[in-house]
């Protein structure tokens, strides 16, 4: 089996190698980095995508298109608009949007994307290997802080718990691909904080850690 993962910070690609194994070959393609080993019976393709939306969108598809991966993984933090969850939290995602789409002028819902709907759902097998609570997950190319009350509002409506800035479009690519994914997300900040831009860089390492130690035992489950 094959399986590609991304990671969009250096920290938490890092946090990954940790405890990776010695025997890791590079290839680049398009000035990424992609790492290639063994771990258990698996080859794992891993890189760092680099923040953002179409970052993460393009390298999931060289993932499947030039390394023919058969499961995309995606391990990394996020931030908190669910005031029932703590910053340290680990969350799985179960259902994903991207909050800065709106094709409402055409009469669709705030959101909603052409052949995939508002929300897209994972729904695998591999979902079911780990222990954490199963969340939605909203996307965009912006950093959310309390002072974007109104998109928190609406976050909230759709019962959103935690936003990223690669999760939606990973989602979307492995949609349209039909291949199965599962993300991991760690809760490095809350938006309801006044600082929540220091407290990102002050938890990105030790909750990069945090996500990293689930990701091995959802890949020690898969190699079983």
């Amino acid at each position: 089996m094959k399986i590609g993962i991304l990671f969009a910070e250096e920290k938490e690609l890092h946090a990954f190698l940790e405890n990776c194994c010695d025997d890791i070959k590079k290839d680049n393609v398009y000035e990424l980095t992609i790492y290639k080993t063994k771990y258990k019976k698996n080859e794992v393709i891993f890189v760092q995508c680099n923040i953002g939306k179409v970052n993460a969108g393009r390298t999931t598809q060289i993932l499947i298109d030039k390394y023919n991966v058969d499961l995309i993984l995606n391990a990394g933090v996020c931030g908190c608009v669910d005031k029932n969850l703590a910053i340290g939290d680990v969350v799985l995602g179960k259902y994903f949007y991207q909050y800065d789409y709106d094709l409402t002028e055409y009469g669709r819902k705030y959101g909603e994307i052409p052949n995939c709907g508002k929300f897209i759902e994972c729904n695998n097998k591999y979902l079911k290997l780990l222990d954490l609570p199963l969340k939605k997950v909203a996307s965009a190319d912006k950093f959310l802080t309390r002072k974007d009350y109104d998109l928190i509002e609406m976050l909230n409506k759709d019962d959103v718990s935690v936003v990223d800035m690669e999760s939606a479009s990973i989602s979307q690519v492995c949609y349209l691909c039909k291949v199965d994914y599962v993300i991991i997300r760690g809760i490095s900040d809350n938006v309801f904080e006044s600082n929540n831009q220091d407290k990102f860089y002050e938890m990105l390492e030790s909750v990069s850690l945090k996500v990293s130690k689930y990701l091995y035992e959802l890949l020690d489950k898969i190699g079983e």
